[in-house]
């Protein structure tokens, strides 16, 4: 069963940013280019998305900027001296730094202005973090760790007597609560003021997928690990359930449902995944668990009547002998399809369809049957439409034959598909009245 989380994916601020960019760029006309300042989120596939849609991605700053260029500003903001820099070029820009995010930038430059020293609780390299100490100078004291705390003890006469802490928005909440306790401590006697602006989405979504972990089998956490708030969330789900993945592409979502062991899988993603990431990984997580309880199932029943099987085939049973005759006629014929039937029989007879009770045997063969038929057209249509085939073995191919059907005139090698009409009625035909 797969249960995927009720709040996961792109948080606010992330589907702000990519919304205003996806307008940019269907907007934008006379030329000109819609360049993304280093990565707008931690998202390869939003990067490459927005680069089909016609962004240019540059990690730097281009040292020529055009008159209609439009220079896109990250979800996890610019420093001030960034700012300064576009507007000493002329730029036109397109903030899409993340409202929480801003709302941080504003409250340490005016504590910094007013003489506080400042202190940000984050990763020490994280985007988001180098932009805040941005907004005061690059004067910020960064901690992440317990360790950092004490270093910081051994530097305390360097900081004024008003210290003000705030914090990275995706950083561990509980990491959050121990750091700004160990600094309330350490500077006691000074006056120290401590904001909280952790994301409220980020916690929902980590405790939403923590409360989903605890119930699953397996765990599958869709994002980049570039991704701090996806890391986190992948932390979070691994402490609760063992079978926690972190599915950052198509082949680690394969290897990871390998792996997963019977039961509920959970998904849950990371604040920069787009919905359409989330969908398809749930799509191809249900096919491959379908098509694994399948197979398991219909191994067990051939291995279950293999015996049976072989007492009939070493049978002197002259109905057994009559159709293993015809199968070898049929398969060596024009008419070797007739073969999936004969099997079928065969399927029906060897499983004790037509004895006493009549039954079992007949809905085993009947799901076996299916399952071979399935799979079987499966490939084949996927085969005709990838290669584009009319006909197979001189005969239309069903892709086809719906186009030729279906597509208006004029589009008879592609384009809209008309609605079909009803089964059992044909287009132009009157239908009578049912009876009354």
């Amino acid at each position: 069963m797969i249960r995927v989380a009720a709040t996961c994916g792109m948080c606010a601020g992330a589907k702000n940013a990519y919304r205003k960019v996806i307008e940019t760029l269907e907007q934008k006309t006379g030329g000109g280019r819609v360049i993304l300042y280093q990565k707008l989120l931690h998202n390869p596939d939003v990067i490459a998305e927005l680069e089909k849609r016609g962004a240019v991605f540059q990690e730097t700053l281009p040292e020529q900027i055009e008159p209609r260029d439009i220079i896109v500003i990250r979800a996890h903001g610019g420093s001030e001296a960034f700012y300064a820099e576009l507007r000493e070029k002329g730029a036109a820009y397109l903030d899409c730094t993340c409202p929480k995010v801003a709302r941080i930038h504003r409250r340490i430059a005016e504590k910094y202005r007013a003489g506080w020293s400042i202190i940000i609780i984050g990763e020490r390299d994280h985007a988001e973090v180098a932009a805040s100490n941005g907004w005061c100078g690059n004067s910020a004291r960064i901690v992440s760790s317990a360790k950092d705390v004490a270093a910081l003890g051994r530097q305390a006469g360097e900081l004024g007597g008003r210290i003000f802490i705030i914090a990275q928005t995706t950083f561990n909440d509980a990491a959050f609560d121990r750091l700004s306790a160990r600094l309330r401590r350490l500077f006691a006697g000074r006056t120290v003021e401590v904001e909280n602006s952790l994301c409220d989405a980020q916690r929902k979504i980590q405790d939403e997928a923590a409360a989903l972990a605890a119930e699953a089998a397996a765990m599958l956490i869709l994002g980049s690990r570039e991704s701090a708030n996806t890391r986190r969330l992948y932390e979070k789900c691994k402490a609760v359930c063992a079978q926690s993945y972190l599915v950052d592409s198509r082949s680690a979502l394969e290897k990871a449902l390998s792996r997963v062991p019977a039961g509920i899988v959970g998904i849950s993603a990371g604040a920069s995944t787009p919905p359409r990431i989330i969908d398809a990984s749930r799509a191809a997580a249900a096919w491959t668990l379908f098509y694994r309880e399948a197979s398991q199932k219909i191994r067990r029943k051939i291995a279950a009547e293999s015996a049976h099987i072989e007492a009939l085939c070493a049978a002197d049973d002259p109905l057994i002998k009559m159709i293993i005759a015809r199968f070898l006629e049929l398969a060596q014929s024009p008419r070797a399809k007739c073969v999936r039937a004969v099997l079928i029989a065969l399927g029906f007879r060897i499983s004790g369809g037509g004895g006493a009770d009549g039954e079992g045997g007949y809905e085993y063969s009947l799901e076996l049957a299916a399952a071979y038929e399935f799979l079987e057209t499966a490939i084949l249509v996927h085969d005709d439409v990838f290669d584009n085939a009319r006909t197979r073995r001189a005969v239309q191919t069903i892709h086809e034959a719906c186009r030729a059907r279906y597509a208006p005139r004029g589009q008879a090698g592609g384009g809209a598909v008309r609605e079909a009409a009803p089964c059992g009625r044909r287009r132009g035909r009157r239908q009578s009245a049912p009876a009354t």
